[in-house]
């Protein structure tokens, strides 16, 4: 669900510049946290966050955006990871980030 979400908000070019769009692009991301039953709360407060915004349309966009396809289309039970021991399924992103870890440095000069 984040990279999804962090690939739409640079498709946009908007992710970083503006405080307001930032701060809601990390809020979504967020909304996986939260219980299911709290999803829809918090989502009410990141189009509360949306209203704030100076670049209105990019924001209505998005909050479009992840309204259909992950309100409505994935739905809140089917993204969220509160409580769960793993939040991510991917077993190579779990793998990844252990090394870099181990590394100190995501791109080593081999």
């Amino acid at each position: 669900m984040a990279q999804a979400l962090e690939k739409n908000a640079k498709d946009w070019y908007a992710k970083r510049s503006v405080q307001c769009l930032h701060t809601m692009f990390r809020m979504s991301k967020a909304l996986a946290l939260l219980p299911a039953n709290k999803v829809i709360e918090g989502f009410e407060e990141l189009v509360r966050q949306s209203r704030l915004s100076l670049n209105v349309e990019v924001a209505e966009r998005y909050i479009l955006y992840f309204r259909n396809q992950w309100m409505e289309r994935v739905g809140p039970e089917n993204f969220s990871v509160h409580g769960m021991p793993r939040q991510t399924n991917n077993d190579q992103e779990i793998f990844h980030r252990h090394l870099n870890g181990i590394m100190n440095h995501p791109r080593p000069a081999i």
